[in-house]
């Protein structure tokens, strides 16, 4: 319902959950031992979802176990911190971003070294969670370059940063636009780590080296920019974003300083 924000910590190798209002701890997953696979190594990308197999909300985070030379999206119950499964593939490789397509039910991953990976998601019997459905990226005449991000807006378009640039591909995974380049000017970009769509199906940015946020419209027309202006917030490399569809609020993960911000 909005009201708890849920962050990764990478370092300290948990996921923290925030009362939004508050910003008090509500409660952590993961006991910061890095290694055990029903613990967190190097967690990074997360999601929340909803499967009427299961009776609480599921969160799914991405995981790089070097140590175990396994790349997959765990899953825990978010209610009880308890370990459910985890999926792979040999073709999931260093996974960042994740999504949750709620037209399809599918699980959206980009994988760093190359492509995006689609999944079955929740509304298979949970034993299922995370069969490969498709590779976009892979061999098909689309190529991303180290996509770190995903997500899908209202019409199950998919939304990906990578490098530079932003791709938007429509619900058959062909790409319509993409647009971009490296620089600091608007529409321009210097490791676009994150981004997310707001119920409007505007995309926002975390432009990380530019220390800002951009936000641009479903059509990836520049509006506005957050940041590195005059009377506005200072980031210190933007990383995780989030939109609050119930009222509006933007959180942003400012790594560098070691908080978030919302606005």
């Amino acid at each position: 319902n909005g009201d708890i924000l849920v962050i990764c910590e990478y370092t300290n190798h948990r996921a923290v959950l925030i009362e939004k209002t508050s910003g008090k701890v509500k409660s952590m997953i993961g006991t910061g031992k890095s290694g055990e696979l029903d613990e967190f190594y190097d967690p990074i990308g997360n999601a929340v979802i909803k499967s009427p197999f299961y009776p609480n909300l599921i969160l799914l985070v991405t995981e790089n176990f070097f140590a175990l030379d396994l790349n997959c999206v765990q899953s825990f119950d978010i209610t009880t911190g308890q370990h459910i499964n985890h999926f792979t593939h040999p073709k999931m490789q260093n996974p960042r971003g994740i999504a949750v397509n709620k037209t399809s039910g599918h699980i959206v991953v980009a994988n760093y070294w190359s492509h995006i990976s689609i999944h079955t998601g929740y509304t298979n019997d949970i034993k299922e969670f995370g069969a490969l459905i498709k590779l976009v990226g892979d061999n098909d005449g689309i190529v991303f370059q180290n996509p770190t991000s995903v997500a899908v807006n209202s019409k199950g378009e998919l939304i990906v940063s990578s490098s530079h640039k932003i791709d938007i591909l429509n619900n058959d995974y062909q790409l319509i636009k993409s647009f971009g380049s490296q620089g600091n000017q608007n529409s321009q970009f210097n490791l676009p780590y994150f981004l997310c769509v707001d119920v409007l199906d505007n995309i926002l940015v975390a432009d990380f080296n530019n220390h800002r946020v951009q936000v641009f419209g479903k059509d990836g027309n520049w509006i506005t920019t957050i940041g590195k202006q005059e009377n506005d917030v200072c980031f210190n490399g933007p990383s995780g974003i989030a939109v609050n569809n119930e009222d509006g609020d933007i959180f942003v993960c400012d790594e560098n300083n070691n908080r978030v911000i919302s606005f």
